[in-house]
This record gives structure tokens, C-alpha cells and sequence, in this order.
């Protein structure tokens, strides 16, 4: 069955299966009061249908226009992703479409649309590792970008092209999956890098200078500036640079997140993804907050396996938001035990957020979530139990 035949079949599926069983609905705010507002004040709403064995979420925008439709599989106290989940813009075009196995991990075709049809991104998965080739879309349809992923880590060569589909830069992934430059052009086809040599400098589409820095041995070196193209405040836009970032062989030495005094808008880096050029993002008036967490937390609980062995420790992963709060990806950062993060990754899909915004209006943005597993001081792990069980036995 293809992909249109499977969209059509699932939809039928979703409007029809759980007709007659109990549903709640939910209101939302993703810009201001989150989960669990009134009507008055949502901006969307949910409604959850059970059936034995099964759960589907249907989220509308408030013209009841389908935001997203998902389809989950209980396993006891846990909701894991099942088939296909789609997400739709307000205007009614498909906005993505992700692929769930048995399991509940992300793996199997995926695809993006922007809000005229025209696709953003294709690429798959396996085991939510980025899998295969993948490619990105200007919305005049032209490729913005290609690379190779094998289980998640980047292989081979990589290319971007502008608007115009003139080469934008010529990059690969060393052995160690890390992002290294080569050349870099201009739309007008002038290089600014050369074997991986040179200063980047970016400007907005209206032509304000965003930020500038140089490269060496194909990686980000030095002082990178960053300009605030919003003109907020006393700051001039495109002429001062409001912060400096300082690289070492393409890496900061740690995470740094900045709120601008003058303006109140946070940025956020992480030294591990800031490797293409246009990895550097501007600065946000709002970024990603998420607003059911708590749900979420409840729902991965603390795994039996990781408890009944004392596993404890942090999970964070790194989650791409898209422009209506929706997730729709993630990196793992941190895992402790395989036992912690696979719980974790099984029930990302289900984290809704405030988008993030630039210039007033959402974008996509990666945010950091940190998922803490503690067990209590006098909680005695199981094959700790069993040990105290066997001594005292022998001693008999």
C-alpha cells in the first residue's frame, strides 16, 4: 500500500474505530496557559478516545480543522506510538508524516510538507536513528540539503544549495559523525570558503548582518558574533554584536544559555549540533516551553527493570519543535542505562510545547530536556532483596 493509500485508510480508521467508546477532551494554549485552559482561551484542543488495547488522540485547531491524529498501543500502564502519526497545518495541508513500529520506536518513512503542499523534508528511521538518505526542500520546491545517515551518524558527503539552487556549501561527516566544511558560496557564486578556509558571514533576507565567524580545517574557530536582527531596545540592528561565542575545533567547552537584559530573549547553544553554518540560530523572542509534562512523566514512570536493579541517573534529549508545539524529533544526549532511556524515547512523541518564536511567528527549534531518575533513600533494590534473602538462608 502506498503512502496516499495508507493516509486515506488510517484516517477512515481514526474517524470510525472508537465510535461508542468514552472520550475526554482537552483544551490547550501553546502560548500562554499550556495544558488544561478554558475554552474561552485555547488556541486548540484534544480528544482522547480508548478503546480496549488502544488510545487515538485527535487534536483540532479551534475551526475544528484537524491538527494532528496519533494512534497509540496500551501495553499495561504504557502508551506506546503505533503506525503512522500525522500532523496538519492550519489550512488544512499535511504538515508530516512519522512511522511507529511493534515497539513503540520511531522507525520507517518520514515526511514534511509546508502549508502550500510543497514537501519540506523525506527521509526514515530505524530505531529513531536518522537512517538513509536525507533531503531538504526549499519551499520553491528546489534542494536545500542532502545527507547520508547510517543508525544516526552522519556519513560521507554532504551538499546545500540556496534558493536559486546555486551550491551553498560542500561538507562530510568525518569518521566520528562530525560535521566538516569545505567550500562555501554566496547566491551569487562567490566563494567565502575554501578548503575549508575562510570567514561565514550571514545576513536575513531583508539583509541584516545575523552572524559572522571564521572556520578552520574546515571547522568553526575563534570569535563568533552574533547581531540582533530585531532592533529591540537601545541595540542597533546589524551593526554591534550583542554576544560572543568563542569555538575551538568547531566546539564550545559547555552549554551556554543567555537571556538578553535589554530585550528578555533567550538563546540557547549546545556545542555537540553547532556545526553547519546555519546551525546558529537568532535570537528568540520565546523559546520552546513544554506544557504536559508532567502527563508525559507519569506515563514513562520509573521502569521495573531500571528500579528492581537500582538504576538511577539523568536522560536528556535534545527535541526539535516544530511551529505548532508538536514534537518532531529528537537526539539523545545523555543516557544513563538503555533501561531509562528507551521509556523515555517510547513517549517523546506525546510532549506538546509552546512553539518557539521569531519576528512573531513560530518556528522549528531545538530545545534540551532532561528527564531525572532518583530512586528514594531507603528504597532497597530488588536483586539487593534477593542477595539479603540467599545470606540468611546459608547462615541457617
Amino acid at each position: 500500500m502506498n503512502t496516499t493509500s495508507y493516509l486515506i485508510a488510517f484516517l477512515v480508521y481514526a474517524l470510525t474505530a472508537f465510535s461508542g467508546f468514552g472520550q475526554d477532551t482537552t483544551y490547550y494554549n501553546s502560548l500562554g496557559s499550556g495544558m488544561g485552559t478554558t475554552k474561552a482561551k485555547a488556541d486548540h484542543y484534544l480528544i482522547r478516545k480508548d478503546s480496549a488495547g488502544f488510545q487515538i488522540d485527535r487534536e483540532y485547531y479551534m475551526d475544528d480543522q484537524t491538527k494532528a491524529i496519533s494512534l497509540y498501543k496500551k501495553e499495561g500502564t504504557r502508551l506506546l506510538p503505533y503506525g503512522q502519526k500525522f500532523a496538519f497545518h492550519p489550512n488544512g495541508q499535511l504538515a508530516s508524516v512519522y512511522t511507529y513500529n511493534e515497539e513503540g520506536t520511531r522507525s520507517g518513512p518520514a515526511k514534511s510538507y509546508y502549508e502550500d503542499g510543497q514537501l519540506s523534508f523525506t527521509g526514515a528511521y530505524v530505531d529513531w536513528k536518522k537512517d538513509g538518505e536525507w533531503i531538504h526542500y526549499h519551499q520553491n520546491g528546489q534542494k536545500s540539503d542532502q545527507k547520508t545517515f547510517i543508525a544516526g551518524k552522519g556519513k560521507g558527503k554532504i551538499m546545500s544549495w540556496h534558493e536559486n539552487s546555486q551550491v551553498r556549501y560542500e561538507a562530510s561527516f568525518n569518521r566520528d559523525g562530525v560535521f566538516v566544511l569545505d567550500n562555501a558560496y554566496r547566491k551569487d557564486g562567490s566563494q567565502v570558503i575554501t578548503n575549508g578556509e575562510g570567514e561565514w558571514t550571514e545576513y536575513t533576507a531583508s539583509g541584516k548582518l545575523l552572524y559572522q565567524g571564521s572556520y578552520d580545517n574546515g571547522l568553526k574557530t575563534g570569535i563568533w558574533y552574533i547581531y540582533d536582527t530585531l532592533a529591540t531596545g537601545s541595540m542597533v540592528s546589524g551593526t554591534s554584536p550583542i554576544l560572543s561565542i568563542p569555538f575551538t575545533k568547531g566546539m564550545l567547552d559547555e552549554d551556554i544559555t543567555i537571556k538578553i537584559p535589554e530585550t528578555g530573549k533567550i538563546i540557547n547553544f549546545t556545542p555537540k549540533y553547532l556545526d553547519a553554518p546555519d546551525d546558529i540560530n537568532p535570537l528568540l523572542e520565546a523559546q520552546p516551553v513544554p506544557i504536559n509534562m508532567d502527563i508525559v512523566k507519569r506515563l514513562i514512570g520509573y521502569p521495573k527493570v531500571a528500579r528492581d536493579n537500582g538504576i538511577q541517573g539523568m536522560v536528556v534529549v535534545r527535541v526539535l519543535v516544530d511551529e505548532t508545539g508538536a514534537y518532531e524529533d529528537h537526539i539523545l544526549i545523555n543516557q544513563v542505562a538503555e533501561e531509562l532511556s528507551t521509556e523515555v524515547e517510547q513517549q517523546l512523541p506525546q510532549l506538546k510545547f509552546t512553539p518557539a518564536i521569531q519576528n512573531g511567528r513560530p518556528i522549528k527549534f531545538w530545545v534540551n530536556i532532561p528527564f531525572n531518575f532518583k530512586l528514594i533513600d531507603d528504597y532497597t533494590p530488588l536483586w539487593k532483596k534477593r542477595k539479603k534473602k540467599k545470606k540468611k538462608k546459608g547462615s541457617n
